[in-house]
C-alpha cells in the first residue's frame, strides 16, 4: 500500500492548479485582478516545492495585458479632462 500523500505536496499541487486556471481565465477577463492572484498562487506553490511555472507565466502575461489595456484608457481620460489635444 502506498504511503499517504503529504499535505504540503497536496496544497502545492492545488495552488499550482489554481494558478494555472486563474492565469488562463485572466488572459480573457479581469486581467488586472486575476493576473496578480495567479502569480500569488504560483509563488505559494513554488515555496511548497512545486514548479507552477505555467501559472506564473500566464499570470504575468495576464497582468501585462491588463496594464497595456489600462494605459490608453487612462490617457484618454486625461485628454478628455484637460479639454482635448
Amino acid at each position: 500500500m502506498p504511503p499517504p500523500p503529504n499535505p504540503q505536496t497536496q496544497n502545492a499541487e492545488r495552488d499550482a492548479s489554481v494558478s494555472l486556471a486563474l492565469g488562463i481565465v485572466g488572459l480573457f477577463f479581469l486581467h488586472i485582478v486575476l493576473g496578480p492572484v495567479a502569480i500569488g498562487f504560483a509563488v505559494r506553490a513554488r515555496r511548497n516545492g512545486h514548479r507552477a511555472l505555467p501559472g506564473l507565466v500566464l499570470g504575468w502575461i495576464s497582468l501585462a495585458i491588463g496594464v497595456l489595456t489600462l494605459i490608453p484608457v487612462v490617457l484618454g481620460l486625461v485628454i478628455l479632462a484637460t479639454g482635448g489635444l
